[in-house]
Formats: C-alpha cells, structure tokens, sequence
C-alpha cells in the first residue's frame, strides 16, 4: 500500500477520508499492525484503482488494473 500512496502523491489523510476512516488506522495498515476487513480492502482497491489481488501481492494478476480487467467483459458484450 506505502507504494501506491507514494506512487500517486497520496497522503494517509487523504486516503482516509477517501476510505471513510483515519489517518492512525491507515497507519497501522501500512506499518501490518493490523489487517484492514474486506470492505476496506476493496474500498483501498478502488481508492488506487487497483484489483484486491494487486492490493494483496499477487503478482500473477498484479500486472492489470481495474480498466485493464474490465476490457475482456467489455468486448464480450459486443461478441455475444
């Protein structure tokens, strides 16, 4: 996550109020004090525009982003 915020000039106040929570819980997500729930994961996701599976390492899907992802489902409903 430190990554991404820094990657997009994101500040933990910023992402917090983004997110609906605070700058010291951000904090702890960065420094894995403590995990954030699935909804929060997901909204972080959305936050960076980044899958759950990017967010979490998988560096076998960490290649795409959300857009990326969308494009298959996208041209499936002009071949269908």
């Amino acid at each position: 996550m430190n990554a991404l915020s820094y990657n997009g000039k994101w500040s933990q106040n910023n992402l917090a109020k983004k997110i609906g929570t605070s700058r010291e819980i951000i904090s702890k997500y960065e420094k894995d004090l403590t995990m954030p729930s699935i909804s929060i994961a997901k909204k972080i996701a959305e936050a960076f525009d980044v899958s759950l599976d990017y967010l979490a390492g998988d560096r076998q899907k960490a290649m795409f982003d959300n857009k990326t992802i969308g494009y298959p489902r996208k041209v499936g409903r002009f071949v269908s």
